[in-house]
């Protein structure tokens, strides 16, 4: 049983978006800055965005 000056341990919060190869679609639609809106399979949006240096993030699944 915890005392009064016990702290119970930390929870960590769930992350709110999915990034890069966590998402699990299969084709996503791609939009951006200096980019065209596109529908595109997942692997061709990742090699995207690893060609541009960014990170793919999953906004609504």
């Amino acid at each position: 049983m915890a005392g009064p000056n016990r702290r119970s341990p930390a929870r960590v919060a769930p992350q709110a978006h999915k990034i890069n190869h966590r998402i699990t679609a299969r084709v996503v639609r791609v939009v951006g800055e200096g980019i065209e809106t596109a529908v595109m399979s997942i692997q061709d949006a990742l090699k995207l965005a690893d060609q541009r240096e960014l990170d793919l993030v999953e906004i609504s699944p």
